[in-house]
């Protein structure tokens, strides 16, 4: 489905552009508008398959079992084997991992980079040399280059690894510096670039004042809300952006009260709904009404189940346990503070959970899969 959002629309057009060698362009105009990540991984299956939502699904659905043998591996490697297989069952009966990848969004790309890098910094936590570091880093980049706030996320999972007492502050700091720098070269490149072609060395896109807006303002109710007088739409994306900032300022200093009692409703927002929930309408259109409610039911019925096991997951855990489960445990529980934390600025959303929706499943497998008790044994 190319149509269904103004992104979907936004991400065909720079990827036949790519594809066809006319750069990153929207409409014949130099763009960085959205981060360039989806729109080259876009590229790269219409080269193959050619321009066609066909194409983009099906490497879509690559990603998504890329997807499922990182985790999977990685649970593997903390939790144990047993639990590595019950991820790898989880997450192929999961909806959400086979209706993402049916729309061309920036999710799908965006997790298997978070998925990637991920993987790396689990092998690095156990003993791994400098080559785990840098394939964290790229993939941090892959990540971060197809949705902004994926770049958090190898700090957090560094961090966790530390806390875990996985590895040593020396150890992680010098592997940060490793990892950091192979982003930096990355963004560096595309800030030379966007200051070639638009005058400023944007680091990764232009829409972080447009998504600040559409999340505050007097509409604004944990959701997107396109505030009164619509967005700044001026066709200049680096006056737009500044106006949109300015916009909110003005907004969060006479009302702050309220700024900040919306914030509960956006991680509300984030976390209720299993990711394809958020294409419900699209699905009813697609499938029908009834076959679509049964997708989205499916889906949020995973999510909810997914949800409770990894809590509890989580509780059992808390306490300590063998040492590769508590890397897992940290992962977890810190890429989910952060994930939320960096959102709730923004608005809330289903589909923003996706990212990080795979370590759900990973908890649940590694609570799933949990040793039976001596007591149990003996009943």
């Amino acid at each position: 489905m190319i149509a269904n959002t103004w992104d979907a629309v936004f991400y065909h057009e720079t990827a036949t552009a790519i594809a066809a060698g006319e750069g990153y362009v929207f409409q014949g105009r130099p763009t960085a508008f959205f981060p360039p990540g989806f729109p080259v991984f876009l590229a790269a299956a219409y080269r193959v398959g050619g321009a066609s939502p066909r194409s983009g699904q099906i490497a879509n659905l690559l990603a998504s079992l890329g997807i499922l043998a990182a985790v999977a591996a990685a649970v593997g490697l903390t939790a144990g084997p047993v639990a590595g297989r019950w991820c790898a069952v989880l997450l192929a009966l999961e909806p959400s991992q086979w209706i993402m990848p049916a729309f061309l969004m920036s999710e799908t790309a965006c997790t298997l980079g978070v998925a990637g890098m991920i993987l790396f910094l689990v092998r690095w936590s156990q003993g791994g040399g400098w080559i785990p570091v840098v394939g964290a880093g790229a993939c941090a980049v892959a990540a971060g280059f197809t949705r902004g706030l994926g770049f958090l996320l190898l700090p957090t999972v560094a961090a966790a690894i530390l806390w875990a007492g996985a590895r040593s502050r020396g150890e992680t700091v010098r592997a940060l510096v490793l990892a950091g720098a192979v982003c930096a070269v990355a963004v560096g490149a595309w800030a030379l670039r966007n200051d070639r072609v638009l005058g400023e060395p944007v680091l990764v896109s232009t829409n972080v004042g447009v998504n600040l807006l559409v999340g505050n303002n007097p509409n604004a109710r944990g959701g997107r809300a396109d505030p009164p007088g619509g967005v700044p739409g001026s066709g200049d994306e680096l006056a737009d952006e500044n106006e949109a900032f300015e916009r909110v300022r003005s907004y969060v200093r006479e009302n702050p009260g309220r700024a900040l009692a919306v914030l509960p409703l956006k991680a509300a927002r984030l976390w209720a709904f299993g990711p394809a929930v958020t294409y419900r309408a699209e699905l009813a259109a697609k499938l029908g009404r009834v076959a679509g409610g049964v997708a989205v039911g499916l889906a949020q019925a995973a999510h909810l189940a997914l949800l409770a096991a990894a809590a509890a997951f989580l509780w059992r855990t808390r306490r300590g346990t063998e040492p590769k489960t508590r890397v897992l445990f940290a992962i977890v529980l810190a890429s989910a503070a952060v994930w939320t934390l960096a959102h709730v600025p923004f608005f809330g959303g289903a589909r923003f959970l996706f990212p990080i929706h795979p370590l759900v499943a990973a908890a649940a497998a590694a609570w799933s899969a949990r040793p039976v008790s001596p007591r149990a044994q003996s009943r």
